[in-house]
């Protein structure tokens, strides 16, 4: 959760703050033509979670809605809109409406690739994509892409289809050449977003709890 929140901070305040993110050191605020700048704030943002209540999803949306953001609960892909589950919003919607998609979902057959060019092409120019999910359910190539050519505003992802990602990486050699090296619209960071000191005593707590369930004959926390 603490990399979600950071991603979209740094994204929503620095990437999207145009001129003002492109102010030379030292050089004030005050220095920005009024009325040219277009800082975005947290309140408006149209908020849209994937699989809520799965890798903190719920936590980061009640933040939000703190905020003065509109959340929406966003519809498995390829459900009919007049099958949508009550509370939830239609993925098409969510893609149309979305300023921010965090993905939190697992990687299965349904998930792999739930986002490529055909899904980026139809989002707002002015969006963000924030993966915390698992690498895989964002095609990589297809978001360099639309980065590069201004489909969406910028991205963070903390996952990679490949792990750990090494220079070869489409995202990494993008994030440290050209300009989204320059611009900060793409945000990385090594597979770290889970890694706080609650979750690894949850993690450590979780683990004695399995093995002891396993010893006693019966079950602990299964997966899958």
């Amino acid at each position: 959760m603490q990399f979600t929140l950071f991603a979209m901070i740094s994204l929503i305040t620095i990437v999207i703050a145009t001129p003002i993110s492109l102010l030379k050191p030292r050089q004030s605020a005050a220095a920005v033509d009024a009325s040219t700048a277009s800082m975005t704030d947290a309140q408006g943002n149209v908020i849209s979670f994937s699989s809520p209540g799965v890798f903190q999803g719920n936590r980061v949306a009640k933040l939000c809605r703190a905020l003065g953001m509109t959340v929406q609960m966003c519809e498995r892909k390829g459900v009919p809109s007049t099958e949508t589950r009550p509370n939830y919003t239609p993925f098409p919607t969510v893609l149309a409406t979305s300023t921010v998609l965090f993905l939190t979902l697992p990687l299965t057959p349904a998930t792999a690739n739930l986002i490529t060019s055909s899904e980026l092409c139809v989002m707002r120019k002015d969006a963000l994509v924030v993966n915390v999910a698992r690498g895989g359910i964002v095609n990589e190539e297809d978001l360099v892409r639309a980065l590069r050519e201004g489909v969406i505003a910028g991205a963070a992802t903390d996952v990679f289809m490949t792990e750990p990602a090494g220079r070869d990486n489409v995202l990494v050699d993008a994030a440290r050449v050209g300009t989204l090296r320059d611009t900060g619209r793409l945000v990385l960071s090594p597979h770290v977003a889970w890694y706080g000191r609650s979750s690894v005593e949850k993690l450590r707590r979780v683990v004695v709890e399995n093995v002891k369930a396993w010893c006693e004959g019966g079950e602990g926390n299964v997966v899958g």
